[in-house]
């Protein structure tokens, strides 16, 4: 951990990145704030007329490291399927090669990472020769490495020892379907944002992993850059409002629970189907927001049939916390649970 030194910033330079599970990490997207941030435009980023490079002495390579895993190594555990959100203080260049020290919030998918950045340039540069990862869903790890050890310890007694008659015990690993949303917020001028006292809600979809095809009845294609809320329940938008509304404010992951609409009502010409026959799919979701976006990266719980209505026709939004999976731990105990790992730590609050 590396102390500030002087007094704090009013506003600190904040930005979205994208980029592959490679080696090389080779930048998807950027968002605009990573001009203010460290100089570059979104555009020679994405082009990959320029590369964002480490300058800690470990290197791209070692960062590399923490989201990609190679089968054959022999770890205790592999965080591919489960573990997927990680703090980290790295120097990143800027446009001038000058080292800016960031704290870096990533969330993992099965093809690509999503990180929130947030820059301290007025720390000054000390090079180190490895990095401090906090993982912030870590008992998610741990959980789904003993359902993989077991599973070995199950299909090793069945080689080796007599063939049971019983055939209907065995063990599957619990995947549940995981997506990541990159939005953006739409532009709006100082003037407004100072008139209503918040940011907009209505933020767009700029990037969701192919995976969202797994949650809801759309694939990538639908839903670029439809407005989020489009894709949630009648009774939950008001909720995942508030929800925007508190990443707005805050500077650590931030957890919610909101339902999505199954067949969303965003394909021209498809068939409509009504609210009331349109199944609900609940979702835990962890988010950060920096100014010109959010990142959410949200995991399956269940599929719901519609709610009632009250006597004024709207529908009444139901408790989402009676998860009855025994198995089940959620993303809000897995993140506040133990002190250790719960949001970035108290060893990780110094830098705001």
């Amino acid at each position: 951990m590396i102390p500030l030194e002087g007094d704090e910033p009013a506003k600190r330079a904040t930005f979205i990145g994208l980029h592959e599970r490679t080696p090389m990490a080779s930048i998807l997207y950027c968002s605009s704030g990573v001009r203010p941030a460290l100089g570059y435009t979104p555009a020679s980023l994405a082009s990959q007329e320029k590369r964002l490079t480490v300058a800690d002495t470990f290197g791209l390579q070692q960062y590399s490291r923490i989201f990609t895993h190679n089968d054959d190594e022999d770890e205790e555990v592999s965080f591919d399927d489960e573990a997927s959100i990680f703090t980290m203080y790295i120097y990143l260049n800027d446009h001038n090669e000058h080292p800016v020290l960031c704290r870096v919030t990533s969330f993992k998918t099965d093809t690509c990472v999503l990180a929130v950045v947030t820059t301290f340039p007025e720390v000054p540069f000390v090079s180190r020769p490895e990095i401090e990862v906090e993982i912030l869903d870590r008992k998610m790890a741990q959980e789904d490495a003993s359902r993989q050890e077991a599973a070995k310890t199950a299909v090793k007694k069945g080689r080796s020892g007599r063939r049971s008659r019983d055939r209907s015990t065995f063990v599957v690993k619990n995947k549940r379907a995981k997506v990541a949303f990159v939005l953006e917020h739409p532009h709006v001028t100082t003037i407004e944002t100072e008139e209503t006292g918040r940011r907009p809600n209505s933020s767009v979809i700029a990037f969701a992993t192919g995976s969202i095809s797994s949650l809801l009845d759309v694939d990538t294609s639908d839903v670029a850059q439809i407005p989020f809320l489009k894709l949630i329940a009648p009774e939950d938008i008001l909720h995942v409002s508030r929800y925007f509304e508190r990443l707005s404010d805050a500077t650590d992951v931030q957890f919610e629970t909101f339902r999505f609409m199954q067949r969303p009502q965003i394909i021209a010409g498809d068939i409509a189907v009504a609210d009331e026959n349109n199944s609900r799919v609940l979702v835990e979701a962890l988010g950060a927001a920096v100014e010109d976006g959010v990142v959410l990266l949200v995991r399956k719980v269940r599929v719901e049939p519609a709610p009632t209505r009250d006597t004024l026709g709207n529908f009444v939004r139901p408790r989402d916390h009676d998860f009855d999976d025994a198995d089940f731990m959620s993303l809000a105990d897995i993140i506040s649970s133990d002190p250790g790992t719960s949001d970035a730590g108290d060893g990780w609050s110094e830098l705001r």
